[in-house]
């Protein structure tokens, strides 16, 4: 006669140490059927069924991971690569242009008032040599001179 766990207890405590054994919590249960079928399909009496079911599962679970390791990994779609791929800067990049930030604006606040809003109209704001001239009232020439002063005192605010 087969051997059949006496209530669910005994299955459900069969399937805990299949778990902890193999360290697989969704897959305890397929893999003490598994045996289980096994254990049926052996032909000869087994002495001692628990240990041989937790065995076999044990068994089981290692065969799973030789095909998946002898497995290669197909690429993933274009589409999915697409949904996955995330374009947002990792954690030390943040860190590191705050950082930046910080060092500009404070070199941006120790310059002359006329030398910042100049140069930050030609950077920021996009205004052209020309109309920033027309603005501040002042030469081209001098507007050239106000922007290479704020672009070269920042370079050398930056470097340490």
């Amino acid at each position: 006669m087969a051997y059949a766990p006496q209530d669910q207890s005994a299955w459900r405590h069969l399937s805990r140490r299949v778990e902890r054994w193999t360290r697989r919590s969704g897959k305890a249960e397929d893999l003490l059927q598994a045996a289980f079928a096994r254990m049926l399909a052996y032909g000869r009496p087994v002495i001692n069924p628990d240990s041989f079911l937790l065995r076999v599962a044990g068994n089981i679970a290692i065969d799973e991971d030789r095909r998946e390791r002898g497995r290669v990994a197909e690429p993933l779609s274009p589409d999915l690569q697409d949904i996955l791929r995330c374009d947002d800067p990792l954690p030390d990049e943040v860190l590191d242009s705050q950082a930046r930030l910080a060092a500009v604006t404070e070199a941006l606040d120790s310059l002359p008032e006329r030398t910042r809003r100049i140069f930050l109209m030609h950077r920021l704001d996009g205004f052209k040599y020309r109309e920033i001239a027309e603005i501040e009232e002042i030469s081209v020439s001098a507007v050239e001179k106000h922007i290479a002063k704020a672009a070269l005192f920042i370079s050398d605010w930056r470097e340490p």
